[in-house]
């Protein structure tokens, strides 16, 4: 598995859009994922109390099932070391989408949570 597989917004949006099944994957805190976060995906903190590959693999026991992760920005290594995990632990099938929040907020795509609108303006606006 290549640590460095990555998958850009366009992509993304594009499995979205045509309802493929995988599991995207907030790394980021719980309160980060609270106030916004890509539609449809779940939270699992790579720093959280839990160990990550415990918790993903408690959520989603199939190893051989498409897994995307992200974090905040590109200049973030906390994907890539989420990636790095999920394939250590026998994960086959894991990509990061690298830009995370800030590409995504870039794209003008929409967000969910209880900032959703103003986390995706400050985002853009940081560009």
């Amino acid at each position: 598995m290549d640590p460095t597989k990555t998958i850009s917004r366009e992509e993304l949006k594009q499995k979205m859009e045509d309802q493929e099944e995988f599991v995207l994957i907030d790394v980021l805190s719980e309160l980060s994922y609270t106030q916004a976060h890509v539609p449809d995906a779940v939270n699992i903190n790579l720093h959280g109390d839990d160990d990550f590959v415990t918790e993903v693999s408690n959520q989603f026991p199939d190893k051989g099932q498409e897994i995307i992760v992200y974090c905040s920005n590109s200049e973030s290594t906390e994907s890539e070391t989420a990636l790095k995990k999920l394939t250590d632990a026998g994960y086959t099938n894991v990509t990061r989408f690298a830009g995370g929040l800030k590409d995504w907020a870039k794209g003008e795509y929409k967000f969910e949570g209880e900032d959703a609108e103003e986390t995706a303006y400050t985002l853009r606006e940081s560009s």
